[in-house]
């Protein structure tokens, strides 16, 4: 049992000629139980996720307030977690998110239907951010129907125009590659458990050729949802 293994690891628990461990080489020993390191992404964890284009950036969102307009938390940036006492302390939470198999009631504490199942290849997710309730990342909006750049965090829940028009924004495909850029692209890893440390991609499901990029602008602050294949600048 799991509470047999030391901290961090799961048990595997075998009859003669099962396969051996995840991530672990030949048969397996008999029927022989084994402790492993479970590094796989499961539906309900806590993640941060990393911009691979320059150091020290991670998605942040639920930033932002302006009361003019009655918006809060709406806005998503790359930015250094661990450059000021504010950003390590304040705004920790706004670096995580809960990766989910649907939008639940829109608690930070919902139980996803798939609690524990691994994250595949292929998979459409829901990533809710921590900092509240009720804020989800959604990539595709418009600032002109041309582009579908917009990313911001919204509830998705909150109107009816969020749960119908706009429920696809929230939705993101997790793929190994940019594929060729339609929503209906198979990717190579299809149905493989994608595991922590692994590069993917984050294509928005509204719209085809739109994936999500992070690290632009001055301050490589800048997040959106832009065509990878659609320039020799892009790719």
């Amino acid at each position: 049992y799991d509470w047999d293994c030391a901290n961090g690891l799961e048990c595997q628990q075998r009859n003669e000629g099962d396969a051996a461990p995840p991530g672990c080489l030949g048969t397996g020993f008999l029927d022989w139980d084994y402790c492993y390191v479970n590094n796989e992404v499961s539906y309900g964890d806590w993640l941060v996720l990393q911009v691979n284009n320059v150091d020290n950036h991670w998605l942040s969102g639920g930033r932002g307030r302006d009361d003019w307009n009655g918006i809060y938390n709406e806005k998503v940036v790359t930015r250094d977690a661990s450059k000021s006492s504010y950003e390590c302390g304040y705004a920790v939470f706004t670096y995580a998110w809960i990766i989910r198999s649907s939008l639940g009631d829109g608690g930070l504490h919902f139980v996803d239907e798939q609690e524990g199942s691994c994250v595949k290849y292929g998979d459409i997710v829901y990533l809710q951010n921590s900092e509240a309730d009720n804020r989800w990342i959604s990539g595709g909006r418009e600032n002109n129907p041309a582009y579908n750049e917009m990313v911001y965090t919204r509830n998705a829940l909150g109107s009816s125009y969020e749960r119908t028009s706009a429920a696809s924004t929230y939705q993101w495909t997790v793929r190994s590659s940019a594929g060729d850029g339609t929503r209906s692209f198979v990717d190579e890893q299809e149905g493989t458990c994608v595991k922590y440390e692994d590069t993917v991609y984050l294509q928005v499901n509204n719209v085809n050729n739109r994936w999500l990029t992070g690290g632009r602008d001055a301050g490589n602050e800048g997040v959106y949802t832009r065509d990878a294949l659609g320039s020799s600048y892009e790719r």
